[in-house]
């Protein structure tokens, strides 16, 4: 029974090893991440770093994870992904993506945009040939937006010229005088101004404001209740799979230690096998896989998240310690992962690491064990 367990694991871990880079033609995972301007990439690219600069032409999809970017050349697929900082000044052909802290538009994008960031500047140079959907706590929309345009958030200011109808939801609206509406302007404010000049060509329609000023969530002690409850239950499973898997925990950390190699692999995982269970679970054969791979793809998150935390812990303490480890490590992980603007971000880039190393490392600890 341990046998077929152990063969069964092991063929899951190679689907979901094959799965991910069937899918990633060209995978590039370092500090520093640049694409030359002469250069031309025929294939998809998953692109993850502490800073990528894509200067060249990408002829397919681009998926990135990383602290900053910039997209200076050319890529004629979808681009998705997260970063701190990204700023587009060259050209994407199909839809983009994106979710930052700063976001800042200075180029073309052919089609639509879907953008979700802290302060999102789409400036003057910019072009949208589709419709926008954007959310934010300020945004800027300084360029053309040739199709429709759906905005949320805490500041919003319209400067520039847009195709069709808009619709905004924010505590303080701001249209100036050099703004073009070609269609009709809904909009909810607690506080707005239409600058006279600003050209507007359909009907204007104020709805009633509904927001209500919002206790900040650091403030309440259900936040804290919850995130030591999550922490305590992480450390009490991390304990228990520390002391029934001890051998298999080593070969997890021991995948760990190669930061940007896990993460890239983590990345693809968290990509791709979702994909892959949906066109497995189309299938009327594939349907009991799909299960079973959705299930092994959500405990290595979780249990990869565990033993990252305890690596981190091994490092502070500079020996290994599983146990006092996971006890450090989960605390300062939970913290982190608290932190307004860049929680969520940490929180992906340990789940990417914690993922791969837990996919990699169990492929090698049962095929060892064969």
């Amino acid at each position: 029974m341990k046998k077929n367990f152990k063969n069964l694991l092991s063929v899951i871990t190679i689907l979901l090893l094959f799965s991910s880079f069937s899918f990633a033609s060209k995978f590039v995972s370092k500090k520093s991440v640049l694409i030359q301007e002469d250069e031309v990439i025929n294939e998809d690219l998953f692109a993850l770093g502490e800073r990528i600069t894509i200067n060249g032409k990408v002829n397919g999809d681009l998926f990135f994870l990383a602290r900053e970017i910039s997209i200076n050349g050319e890529v004629s697929g979808d681009v998705i992904g997260m970063a701190q900082i990204v700023t587009i000044n060259g050209v994407l052909l199909d839809d983009f993506r994106g979710g930052g802290q700063f976001l800042n538009i200075n180029g073309k994008i052919q089609k639509s945009a879907t953008l979700i960031g802290q302060l999102i500047n789409i400036n003057q140079s910019s072009s949208i040939q589709g419709d926008l959907i954007v959310g934010g706590n300020e945004i800027k929309i300084d360029g053309l937006i040739c199709g429709e345009v759906q905005a949320g958030g805490d500041r919003i200011s319209l400067a520039g010229e847009i195709g069709k109808s808009v619709n905004l939801d924010s505590r303080e609206i701001l249209i100036y005088q050099t703004s073009t509406i070609r269609g009709d302007l809904k909009y909810r404010a607690e506080k707005s101004e239409i600058i006279e000049g600003a050209k507007i060509q359909g009907k204007v329609e104020k709805l009633p404001y509904k927001g209500k000023p919002k206790k900040s969530k650091y403030l309440s002690w259900r936040f804290y209740f919850w995130k030591l409850v999550f922490m305590v239950a992480g450390i009490i499973v991390g304990f228990i799979f520390i002391k029934l898997f001890p051998s298999l925990t080593s070969k997890i950390k021991e995948q760990t230690s190669y930061i940007w190699k896990s993460l890239g692999i983590g990345f693809a995982f968290l990509i791709c096998v979702p994909v892959v269970s949906v066109i497995l679970a189309m299938t009327v054969l594939g349907l009991p896989m799909s299960l079973i791979l959705i299930a092994i793809y959500l405990i290595f998150l979780y249990l990869g998240k565990i033993i990252f935390a305890s690596f981190i812990g091994d490092k502070i303490l500079k020996k290994d310690s599983p146990f006092l480890s996971l006890l450090i490590g989960m605390p300062i992980f939970t913290m982190l992962f608290a932190l307004p603007f860049i929680g969520w971000l940490l929180e992906l880039i340990a789940l990417s690491i914690g993922l791969g190393a837990s996919g990699v490392g169990s492929y090698i600890f049962f095929k060892e064990a064969r």
